[in-house]
């Protein structure tokens, strides 16, 4: 899925986020990262620990993204996600923005 420029833009005001992933009993893991970097069509982030979230994306791919920006204006994007080199690769499926 390609991100619209308006989504791409609350991204790139948003200075944290909330990343989400799967816990092995189904309850969700969010954590609080910095910024992605946007290439192509993903959103990568660096991985410093995050020993369980790199821990659930192997038994489950599924991720969540929860952004707010300045404005405010909410956003969250579900996809799929590796940790690969150091990274997190996420690739986005679906968004919606929040009310």
């Amino acid at each position: 899925m390609k991100l619209s420029e308006v989504e791409q833009k609350v991204i790139e005001g948003t200075p944290f986020l909330t990343l989400i992933t799967v816990n092995t009993d189904g309850t969700p893991h969010p954590i609080v990262v910095v910024k992605p970097e946007m290439v192509g069509d993903d959103l990568l982030f660096g991985i410093s620990g995050m020993v369980k979230t790199q821990e659930n994306l192997m038994k489950d791919s599924r991720v969540w993204l929860v952004f707010v920006d300045a404005q405010p204006k909410g956003m969250r994007v579900a996809g799929t996600a590796v940790a690969k080199n150091g990274k997190i690769i996420f690739t986005p499926k679906a968004s919606a923005f929040l009310n």
